[in-house]
């Protein structure tokens, strides 16, 4: 996870709150510009995993490719988001997610917004207000923070220590290596992983797992 900074919500989304009495979630149809637009404030990865996101597809000649969902940080269904029912369409609680093995995996493998459902989180993992080192990475690519109660939300609301995110991130890594030795076989020089770790820094769209690779290239740098 990264802290993310708020761009200009869809024309479509503030015109039906304004004009709408009671606007819901629901009732907005213009979702696919609100999935542009948060790819693009994201960077095109999932604000929990960082796995690549993307908008939905609608091919003419066969059924709609979803891609992504739209997260409410505070779920509509919860005891805050009943409580404030405005925060259904407020962009601040809105965010890209991945599918998160909705439909697909077990409840086990799930992750992310999928297996989040209508819990609330907490407040230390709000996506707008992300303190660095809140979360961290161990070079297994467990993710953990030294919260307990972050870090129990990390792991049972989020799971985003199951199989396939972690796979994810393990996969990112070993990609990072063979790029690297690929170019100069043994040669992880400081000038090398500083140079990687800037390019990553200033991609757009981001790497998936873009966070754990920073991890292992920042500590490579340490040790060099």
């Amino acid at each position: 996870m990264r802290r993310i900074a708020k761009q200009k919500e869809p024309p479509t989304l503030t015109e039906y709150r304004q004009g709408t009495p009671h606007p819901t979630w629901d009732g907005y149809a213009d979702k696919r510009s609100a999935q542009q637009a948060l790819c693009e404030e994201q960077k095109s990865i999932c604000c929990f995993c960082q796995r690549r996101i993307f908008p939905d597809e609608q091919p003419t000649d066969r059924a709609l490719v979803r891609n992504m969902k739209i997260a409410h940080f505070v779920p509509r269904k919860s005891k805050a988001g009943q409580k404030d029912p405005a925060l259904e369409v407020t962009w601040s609680n809105l965010f890209g997610v991945c599918m998160g093995g909705e439909g697909r995996a077990t409840a086990d493998e799930q992750h992310c917004d999928t297996k989040q459902g209508n819990a609330e989180l907490h407040s230390e993992l709000h996506p707008l207000f992300l303190k660095p080192g809140m979360v961290k990475f161990r070079r297994s690519g467990e993710v953990y923070s030294d919260q307990d109660e972050v870090n129990a939300d990390l792991n049972q609301k989020l799971n985003l220590n199951a199989r396939t995110p972690k796979a994810g991130r393990l996969a990112a890594r070993d990609a990072l290596i063979q790029l690297i030795e690929a170019k100069k076989p043994g040669h992880w020089s400081a000038a090398t992983i500083s140079r990687r770790i800037d390019e990553i820094e200033r991609q757009a769209p981001l790497e998936p797992y873009c966070d754990f690779l920073l991890f292992i290239l920042e500590e490579r740098l340490r040790a060099s």
